[in-house]
């Protein structure tokens, strides 16, 4: 279960970056959205963390969460992507789950 956690903590560790961007056009919203993230986020790491060493329970919800991030960026706000920043991310997530068969 305790993975289950983590990975929610990810997916909201990806939301308030959006709730940034989207501060852009909406301010409430984006506001609403980064808060709501922030606390999920950090709720479902803490439960995350009552099995999951912290070491590996952080590197993975960082990580993840910052491959989440460029991913949503360039799928749905244009961000350019190259062959490096591609590499770049499948990189991190190979090390997360080298982390987690370790």
């Amino acid at each position: 279960m305790s993975w289950i956690f983590l990975m929610l903590a990810t997916v909201f560790e990806v939301g308030w970056p959006i709730g940034f961007k989207i501060t852009n056009t909406h301010t409430t919203l984006g506001v609403c959205i980064v808060v709501s993230c922030m606390l999920l986020s950090g709720f479902f790491f803490w439960l995350a963390q009552k099995s999951i060493p912290m070491g590996v329970a952080y590197a993975v919800w960082t990580s993840i969460g910052a491959a989440g991030t460029v991913a949503v960026s360039i799928l749905f706000f244009g961000e350019l992507y190259n062959t490096v920043k591609l590499i770049a991310i499948i990189t991190i997530l190979a090390g997360v789950t080298l982390l987690k068969i370790s």
